[in-house]
């Protein structure tokens, strides 16, 4: 797999501090993929080496065929203290059409995201963070044609959320705009505060997922564990690889206990990630991801 680099320069001579962990891996987000929405670039690493962007290329490299560089890219842009500004997403549509996803994040002064609004070609949609004692009790989604202000905005729906506690379990249920409570979500803690397992699950038909996450002895993930219920059959296994400064090195997907992802992290000798490639065990299909920073 690393020959691959062979045909992959990355020049770069900004100093940085020798912060490590770039990438982190954070249990509470569920969306799969380091280039997704779920931004996992660690913020205390952004804000001490003043990152300013990141955009990032994708290359594919099929069997015995050269690298093809794709029109898709991922953009990044964050704020003085780390955390994610906006970000450009670009996917395929139909017939290999290009589309793009323009996502902004708005702050309130304790950091929390308060608007996180999503543009595309059929306008923008914007999800409404609502807080009370440091926790979330309202989301309300909203659609306007123009970009959103409060007052041009249309209410599509909203939900609430409560919260309890049972024995070692934190519970949070969710009640949506008619005033049922449909869906519960519980969380498990361990000894550094850790999370260590998790469930979604709709209240009536019981169907849901769970997550078991282990840790190192750093408190690092280095494996997590995926269960449908209510069967309570395994589908995944995630596993990752460090290395003595905490950088993610490798990421290894299986499904029904055969290896479906294969992931590897590339760093320059300033522990910046430049590249990350992703094989695809089945196909052997490479997808490279390269980024490119600004300051």
């Amino acid at each position: 797999m690393k020959h691959i680099f062979t045909y992959i320069v990355f020049l770069l001579c900004t100093c940085f501090h020798l912060t490590s962990q770039i990438l982190h891996v954070n249990p509470k987000n569920k969306k799969d993929g380091l280039f997704t929405s779920a931004s996992h670039f660690n913020p205390i690493f952004i804000k001490r080496n003043k990152v300013k962007r990141i955009k990032v290329g994708v290359s594919i490299k099929e069997d015995m065929r050269p690298i093809r560089l794709t029109e898709l890219f991922h953009e990044y842009h964050f704020n003085s203290d780390g955390s994610l500004k906006k970000q450009l997403e670009t996917y395929y549509k139909l017939y290999n059409e290009i589309d793009t996803i323009l996502t902004e994040y708005v702050y309130d002064l304790k950091g929390r995201v308060v608007k996180e609004i999503r543009k595309d070609k059929k306008g923008y949609f914007s999800y409404n963070f609502q807080y009370k004692e440091g926790k979330l009790i309202k989301l309300t989604y909203t659609k306007s044609a123009a970009y959103p202000t409060g007052s041009n905005e249309m209410i599509i729906y909203s939900e609430f959320f409560k919260y309890d506690k049972q024995e070692a379990y934190f519970i949070k249920y969710t009640i949506n705009d008619v005033g049922k409570q449909y869906k519960q979500e519980r969380f498990k803690y361990n000894d550094i505060n850790a999370l260590m397992y998790y469930s979604n699950q709709l209240i009536v038909s019981r169907l849901g997922k769970e997550y078991f996450y282990f840790y190192n002895d750093f408190g690092r993930v280095f494996t997590f564990s995926t269960f449908k219920l209510p069967e309570k059959e395994k589908i995944s296994n995630v596993e990752y690889g460090y290395d003595n400064l905490g950088n993610i090195m490798s990421e290894k997907i299986f499904e029904k206990q055969n290896l479906k992802t294969s992931k590897e992290f590339i760093y320059n000798e300033n522990l910046l990630l430049k590249a990350q490639l992703s094989k695809d065990e089945q196909t052997g299909t490479i997808t490279i991801y390269k980024l490119d920073y600004e300051f």
